[in-house]
């Protein structure tokens, strides 16, 4: 079985204790300039959603998530759910359910790492892009809906928190560190991630401005996001149901299968950025399948749609079901699809 390149452009923070600090970067049009050239398609926010089932340990997109389409990993489990719910199965069983049929849900964003501390060498002055997991996104999310100050003594960031040019009112973003410690079992717990609260210029001359010309390279070093996203095989995906539905023999899968693995290893693409802070820079101004997801809002009151369980375990390549933050994501899918 062939195993797909790690991309070296993937940020991964690895098994805890782990301490970063980065800007996430706004999002690339088409035909922006990239890392590859120039961007194949607009990314509507500053992410991409992404959604992976992994079938013995392998990767599968989702296209339910990916592209709201039909998935029939997805429409199997939501069935099988349906039927646990109905025969009075409890929570445990429901989430071995949805640890079998149900996708992981990761929101990919470009990130840029400045050559400062806690950073370690090989990431200064790199744009990576990093598979967002819940914990963190929802961090993101809790800062856009925020639109002020709340504690004077104790301030925190407030909108929009991407790296901003100067249409904005303060240029910049603010810088997000993110925080690792290490739970029972050793997995990652990112809970005391978090911004900080002074917005700031990605780099900046020694007289303190923002270095325009390279923060100009630097977001032609973002990655074309949807260029990462593996194409959505809808006959590798049925082919996978009737295997585990006991359809088709297990050879007679093997024969058929072309997997649908994570990116290949690219090419070799300029992603270090040349800092220079001496040089003065001229200021420039889930529900069931084929049913749309619903727009997250921030309005009190108003729902937020739960996403599919993401592998936050130190075992990368796959599912570890003694990680207590999975379980934990899984039971809140459930809660959210009323299963």
């Amino acid at each position: 079985m062939e195993v797909a390149k790690r991309d070296p452009h993937e940020f991964k923070p690895g098994k805890p204790p782990g301490k970063f600090k980065f800007f996430v970067l706004p999002p690339l049009g088409k035909g922006d300039k990239c890392a590859t050239g120039t961007c194949t398609a607009t990314m509507e926010d500053f992410y991409v959603t992404h959604g992976e089932h992994w079938i013995d340990k392998r990767p599968y997109a989702c296209p339910r998530v990916v592209d709201e389409d039909e998935c029939s990993l997805c429409t199997v489990g939501f069935e099988l759910l349906q039927e646990a719910k109905e025969a009075g199965a409890d929570k445990k069983k429901r989430s071995e359910i949805a640890k079998i049929w149900l996708p992981r849900q990761t929101w990919i964003a470009n990130i840029f790492f400045p050559a400062v501390k806690p950073n370690p060498e090989e990431l200064h002055n790199k744009v990576m892009y990093y598979k967002v997991p819940k914990t963190i996104f929802d961090k993101f999310d809790e800062c856009l809906c925020k639109d002020e100050i709340e504690d004077p003594d104790d301030p925190n960031a407030f909108g929009i928190f991407f790296y901003a040019d100067d249409d904005c009112e303060i240029p910049g973003g603010y810088p997000f560190v993110l925080k690792s410690v290490e739970k029972p079992g050793g997995f990652p717990d990112y809970g005391a991630s978090k911004f900080l609260h002074t917005k700031t210029p990605l780099v900046v001359t020694k007289s303190g401005k923002p270095a325009t010309k390279v923060i100009e390279k630097i977001m032609g070093m973002r990655h074309d996001i949807w260029g990462k996203v593996a194409p959505r095989d809808h006959k590798v995906l049925m082919d996978i149901v009737n295997k585990k539905l006991g359809k088709i023999e297990d050879d007679e899968f093997e024969e058929e299968e072309k997997a649908v693995a994570e990116p290949v290893e690219d090419e070799e693409e300029e992603t270090t950025a040349v800092v220079v802070e001496d040089e003065e820079e001229e200021e420039t101004a889930p529900p069931p399948a084929k049913k749309k997801l619903p727009k997250r809002v921030c309005k009190e009151g108003s729902p937020k749609p739960e996403p599919e369980p993401e592998p936050e375990a130190g075992d990368e390549d796959g599912d570890d079901e003694d990680d207590p933050e999975l379980k934990a994501s899984w039971l809140s899918l459930l809660k959210q699809s009323n299963l």
